[in-house]
């Protein structure tokens, strides 16, 4: 009695991929979309993230994870705008405390704001992640 094997993983030898399926014809004038090493500013996203988490060792926790959730809603010139009550949630802390620690960023020269939020307009503050080389390499004095 002979077995006939599928295409799936019964039929596949270990540590030999699977055969890809040919790609699909692109729209006129689009573009293919790439991998993570071809998309523009993957690159500098991860070396940020990796800034933030091996260079501010230094850094108090709270200060630290404010930062990092700033980092996931950063656009890829470090600007981000999400408000101080998401922030909040985020972190699991009271919005005042985020205040704090947001100061703490901007006199540290970690942070810059570009702009105040406002309660009134319903506007969130906008911040922007400074590149590493500005960064202080030991806490303040």
């Amino acid at each position: 009695m002979m077995m006939q094997q599928s295409g799936g993983t019964v039929g596949r030898a270990v540590g030999i991929p699977p055969k890809q399926s040919p790609a699909p014809a692109s729209h006129k004038g689009h573009t293919p979309r790439r991998g993570v090493r071809g998309n523009r500013g993957h690159g500098d996203r991860w070396s940020l993230l990796n800034a933030i988490v091996d260079r501010l060792g230094w850094m108090p926790d709270g200060e630290r994870l404010v930062l990092i959730v700033l980092f996931r809603y950063a656009d890829a010139n470090g600007k981000a705008w999400p408000g101080q009550t998401r922030i909040a949630n985020a972190v699991g802390c009271h919005q005042t405390t985020v205040s704090r620690r947001l100061e703490h960023l901007v006199g540290w020269g970690v942070l810059e704001v570009v702009r105040r939020g406002h309660k009134g307009s319903r506007k969130a503050g906008e911040f922007r992640i400074k590149p590493p080389a500005e960064w202080p390499s030991r806490p303040p004095d």
